[in-house]
């Protein structure tokens, strides 16, 4: 199975890539607070606008991040249901030009090819009596 390896690649990528993405979602806040600890009464009460703003921005880049590192980590697993969830993230990557057309690109050719999807459990593999039409 020549497709094996670029599925496991492809689930190493978006895994590393959705887990780096959570790691960002969760010390932005983190970070957040520690600088505004340091600061007096006077520069803190100016800044809480923005604070509200880097929470809300750090939740929808969690809410962004997740599914890229469980689809990830369900291709890795050949769970039949990643290949669907990372089809669609790498046609969404697509548009980051130009890493994500290379990501996107490259997980498309891995994810619509048949043996991929018989790698994953999404489709049975064919009869070895059946003949290709």
């Amino acid at each position: 199975m020549k497709m094996q390896p670029h599925v496991t690649i492809l689930g190493w990528i978006f895994y590393l890539i959705g887990c780096m993405g959570l790691l960002y979602a969760l010390s932005l806040p983190v970070l957040v607070v520690l600088v505004l600890a340091f600061r007096t009464d006077e520069q803190a009460a100016r800044a809480d606008p923005g604070v509200g703003l880097v929470f809300v921005f750090a939740v929808i880049y969690m809410l962004i991040a997740l599914p890229v590192a469980l689809g990830g980590w369900g291709l890795r697993r050949r769970k039949p249901w990643s290949i669907y969830l990372t089809r669609l993230l790498s046609c969404l990557v697509l548009f980051l030009w130009p890493v994500g057309t290379l990501i996107g690109g490259y997980g498309l050719w891995v994810l619509f090819s048949r043996e991929s999807r018989v790698i994953t459990g999404a489709v049975k593999p064919p009869r070895p009596d059946a003949t290709l039409e």
